[in-house]
């Protein structure tokens, strides 16, 4: 319930004129984290939170209606992975960490960067057989090449 909140921080008056409130991170902000530089010239409405704001709130919703799990514990598994991808080994660049999942069962696997959800995995259709035949082509490849 509304009582059971904690406490927020109190939305005061804002530092300097031309700045918004965000509902979300409970911020005064430049108009540019809520809209476009063209928006703001044409006039458009400026969104109750900022964009960050918003991009965090979509994704929370996403990951709980496609993947069945909680904001709280994409941080465990993010955490658990140390902040990486759980192949590739490599932080995040542009994009959140996927949430890898088991297209027969459902079930949540780990957090995959892009490139490996989509372009190894995705390649590969999940067929660890497929997967296994491009190690040891690597792996002859390589072999063939040292002598």
């Amino acid at each position: 319930t509304r009582d059971e909140r904690p406490a927020r921080k109190p939305r005061e008056g804002p530092s300097e004129p031309g700045v918004f409130w965000c509902s979300g991170c409970r911020s005064w902000l430049h108009p540019r984290w809520f809209l476009k530089w063209s928006d703001v010239a044409a006039g458009r409405a400026v969104p109750a939170k900022c964009r960050p704001c918003r991009s965090q709130y979509s994704h929370n919703v996403r990951i709980r209606k496609d993947f069945g799990i909680s904001p709280e514990e994409y941080r465990r598994r993010l955490d658990g992975q140390g902040g990486v991808c759980a192949i590739c080994r490599q932080p995040p660049t542009n994009y959140r960490l996927s949430v890898d999942h088991d297209h027969d069962t459902g079930a949540v696997r780990g957090l995959l960067c892009h490139r490996c959800n989509h372009e190894l995995l995705g390649a590969a259709h999940d067929s660890v057989v497929i997967l296994r035949r491009a190690v040891a082509y690597l792996e002859g490849s390589i072999s063939g090449l040292a002598g």
